[in-house]
C-alpha cells in the first residue's frame, strides 16, 4: 500500500484487511453455489444429492466466511463507517464535501465500466462457453448470451451505477446502493456535521429508520450505522476486549444467518414471532446488518486484531478488494466450468477449481487495480479538483472577489487528502 493511500485512512488502515478479507469471502460464496448450493439453502426441493459437509455448514454455526451477502453488508457499513470519518475530519475545508460528492460517480463509476467492457471483451473472445460444455449449475450460464455492445456501453456509463444492472457482471446490483448510499452520507455530514452529538443522533435515527424498511431499502441502514460508529472514539483497552470479542463472535455468528438453518431457529422464531405481529422486515439483511455492526464494533475495539488486519498481505488484499470484487466472476465463470466439465462436481474438482480460481483471481485483481482502479481514483480527485475549484472561483467572482482575494484564498486551502 502507498503512503498516499494509507494517509486516507490515517489510523483506521487495519480495516483494509477486513475489506479484503470480505471481498474474499464472495469468491468463496459464488464457489460455494457452483459446487455446493445446499452450503447456501440446505436441500431443496429439487436436488437429488447433497454433500454431507456442505450441509453440516449450512446447519452450523460458522458458515459466515461463505456468506456474500454478509459480505457485502460489511462493504456498506465500512463505507459509511470510512467515508463520514474522513468527511467529518476535513469538514472545516471550505470544498472538501463538494469534491467528494464531485468524484464520487468517476471513482466508482471507472473501475465499474472496465469491468463491463472487460466482460464483453471476453464473451467477443468465446471464454464463456458452458453451456455448450453442457454445465448447468448456479451462476454458470451468467455470461453465455452473445455479445451486445450497445447494452454494455449503456450499462458501463449509466446503468450499472444508477440503477444496479448486472447484464455484464452479476455483482454490480450493490453498484448503485454504494453510490446512493455514499451521496447519503454526504448528505449527513454537510447538514448535521456542525455538531458532532446531533450528527450522531441524526445517523441513529436515520439507521432505524432505513432498518425498519422492506426489501432493499434496508442496505441504506448500513451506511448510516458506519457513520455512526464514526462518531465514537475507539481506545481499545483490556477492559473492553471481553466486550469486542464477544461482538465480534455475535457478528460473525449473525452473518452466517440462513432461515431453515438448525443453528439459527431461535432468530427465526423471533422473526416470525414480530411478522405475526405486524413487524415484517427483510429478516436476512436485517441480520446481516446487525452482524456487519458487531463485526466493526469488535474489530475496532479489539487492538490485538489491528496488526494482524495491517498486515501487508491483508493490507494488499485489502487495496485490491475492490477490483477482487469486480472480476472473479469472469475467472470462476472462464475456469470452473471446464474444470468441472473435465473432473466431474466432486471434491477433486472442487479443490482445483478452488485453487485455480482463488490464485488467478487474486493475480487478475492486482493487474486491475493497476490499470483501471488507481487511475480511476487518481481520474476522480483530478475531475473534483478542477470542477468544483473553477465553479467555486466563478462563484467567488459573482460575489465580487477580486483576483488576488482568490489567489489568497486558493493558497489557504490545504493539498487534497483523499
Amino acid at each position: 500500500m502507498t503512503t498516499a493511500m494509507k494517509a486516507r485512512h490515517e489510523n483506521t488502515q487495519f480495516l483494509d484487511g477486513l475489506r479484503g478479507l470480505a471481498a474474499l469471502s464472495v469468491v468463496f460464496s459464488h464457489l460455494a453455489l457452483w459446487y455446493f448450493p445446499e452450503a447456501h439453502s440446505g436441500i431443496g426441493p429439487t436436488m437429488t444429492s447433497a454433500s454431507a459437509t456442505a450441509l453440516w455448514l449450512y446447519h452450523s454455526p460458522v458458515s459466515f466466511f461463505y456468506k456474500g451477502g454478509y459480505a457485502v453488508s460489511v462493504f456498506f457499513v465500512l463505507s459509511g463507517f470510512v467515508l463520514a470519518t474522513i468527511c467529518m475530519k476535513k469538514q472545516t475545508e471550505s470544498i472538501y464535501l463538494a469534491k467528494a460528492t464531485a468524484k464520487r460517480y468517476i471513482r466508482l463509476g471507472g473501475p465499474v465500466a472496465a469491468s463491463i467492457f472487460l466482460c464483453i471483451i471476453l464473451k467477443s473472445l468465446g471464454l464463456f462457453h458452458n453451456t455448450d460444455l453442457g454445465i448447468s449449475v448456479p451462476l454458470s450460464n451468467a455470461y453465455d448470451s452473445s455479445a451486445n455492445w450497445w447494452a454494455a456501453i449503456k450499462s458501463a456509463v449509466y446503468g450499472a451505477m444508477l440503477y444496479g444492472d448486472r447484464s455484464f457482471n452479476y455483482v454490480l446490483w450493490t453498484i448503485s446502493i454504494e453510490f446512493y448510499g455514499s451521496l447519503l452520507v454526504f448528505s449527513l455530514v454537510g447538514i448535521f456535521g456542525v455538531s458532532k452529538l446531533v450528527f450522531r443522533r441524526a445517523a441513529l435515527l436515520l439507521s432505524l429508520v432505513f432498518f425498519v424498511q422492506a426489501g432493499q431499502l434496508v442496505n441504506y441502514s448500513m451506511f448510516f450505522f458506519g457513520a455512526w460508529l464514526s462518531t465514537f472514539r475507539f481506545t481499545p483497552s483490556h477492559s473492553h476486549n471481553g466486550l469486542a470479542i464477544t461482538a465480534i463472535i455475535g457478528g460473525l455468528y449473525l452473518g452466517g444467518y440462513a432461515p431453515t438453518s438448525g443453528s439459527y431457529s431461535l432468530l427465526v422464531k423471533l422473526a416470525n414471532t414480530l411478522q405475526v405481529n405486524g413487524i415484517k422486515l427483510n429478516w436476512p439483511a436485517v441480520y446481516a446488518c446487525l452482524g456487519a455492526v458487531l463485526l466493526i464494533y469488535g474489530t475496532l475495539a479489539l487492538k490485538s486484531i489491528h496488526s494482524i488486519l495491517s498486515s501487508s498481505a491483508l493490507s494488499w488484499m485489502g487495496a485490491i478488494s475492490f477490483s477482487l470484487y469486480l472480476t472473479h466472476s469472469f475467472v470462476l465463470t472462464a475456469i470452473a466450468g471446464p474444470v468441472m466439465h473435465a473432473f466431474g462436481d466432486g471434491t477433486v474438482s472442487f479443490a482445483v477449481s478452488t485453487t485455480l480460481v482463488v490464485v488467478t483471481s487474486l493475480i487478475c485483481a492486482h493487474i486491475f487495480w493497476k490499470l483501471f482502479d488507481s487511475p480511476s481514483i487518481r481520474a476522480a480527485d483530478r475531475f473534483a479538483e478542477l470542477f468544483v475549484s473553477q465553479r467555486t472561483s466563478s462563484e467567488r467572482q459573482n460575489k465580487g472577489w477580486g483576483k488576488s482575494e482568490l489567489e489568497l484564498e486558493r493558497r489557504s486551502e490545504p493539498p487534497e487528502g483523499s
